[in-house]
């Protein structure tokens, strides 16, 4: 049997803070549970793992915990800890310790487009869903999430 890698729930503040630190590329490091963290590192070390698929897998994962593509995704999490965006969510009652990361990004998205008309909307929408450079919209995500958890498992010594 293989390794699992386990993710436990973690607020909203976990996952801000989490991109703060090391951005998308080490975010499943950071909210995987501690033993979970230690197969992908023991992984990568040892060459079973890289790091683009680590990446992958942190994609993966953002876009499950917000149900939105994942650059949309990181876009609202890192806006939210600007001044002005933050104050708003405070005046709002948001609570990052509280919403998971999905809740947060719709919080967050309602505060950029509370307000805006027709045109406004379509042009933040755009900004929003515009993909990162090097990145197809389209096949993105070639190394997914349970191709890296099947590495995982198949690590040599893991059961």
């Amino acid at each position: 049997m293989g390794q699992s890698i386990r993710v436990p729930f973690r607020p909203a503040e976990a996952w801000v803070s989490a991109l703060g630190r090391g951005g998308v590329e080490t975010l499943l490091l950071d909210l995987a549970q501690p033993a979970s963290s230690e197969v992908l590192i023991d992984g990568m070390a040892t060459g079973d793992l890289d790091h683009a698929g680590v990446a992958g897998a942190s994609q993966k994962l953002i876009e499950y915990a917000t149900g939105r593509r994942w650059w949309e995704a990181v876009r609202l999490l890192q806006a939210s800890v600007r001044p002005d965006v933050l104050g708003r969510t405070v005046l709002a009652g948001m609570d990052p310790w509280l919403l998971t990361p999905g809740q947060w990004c719709a919080g967050v998205y309602t505060i950029f487009t509370d307000g805006l008309d027709k045109d406004g909307l379509f042009k933040f929408d755009a900004m929003l869903g515009d993909p990162p450079e090097g990145v197809d919209e389209d096949d993105w995500a070639d190394e997914d999430f349970d191709a890296m958890v099947a590495a995982a498992r198949a690590m040599p010594g893991q059961r």
